[in-house]
């Protein structure tokens, strides 16, 4: 589950936070969704899906209607996904080795559109 929120200050001592909706992976504690960043050139918030070893990409230029628009499968590349950033429209995702939890892992580097 990824909760859509916005964050506002009316001052220097409050701060407001608004639900604006929700996007629900459908599954429930076994790491459905665990880190996200957002990405403003694509319109799209990147969820680490520790589950399925993915990395799900859901658009949000309408934010009342979330939408899974494509996942990057990360099978391939590392034995499960650690975490993830963004900046500039490319996404680095930390993935742990496939041997072992102990062996180093590896960050592989995609655009927003889950490209290689």
């Amino acid at each position: 589950m990824c909760f859509l929120l916005s964050v506002f200050g009316a001052d220097a001592q409050t701060i407001g936070i608004q639900h604006l909706s929700t996007y629900e992976t459908g599954i429930f504690d076994d790491s459905g969704s665990e880190i996200v960043a957002y990405d403003p050139i694509s319109q799209k918030v990147f969820s680490t899906n520790g589950s399925l070893n993915r990395v799900d990409m859901i658009d949000i230029s309408n934010v009342n209607t979330p939408t899974l628009t494509g996942s990057i499968d990360l099978s391939t590349y590392g034995g499960g996904v650690q975490s993830l950033s963004i900046y500039n429209g490319i996404v680095a995702v930390a993935v742990e080795a496939i041997s072992s939890g102990t062996d180093p892992g590896s960050v592989v580097f995609f655009d927003n559109t889950g490209t290689y």
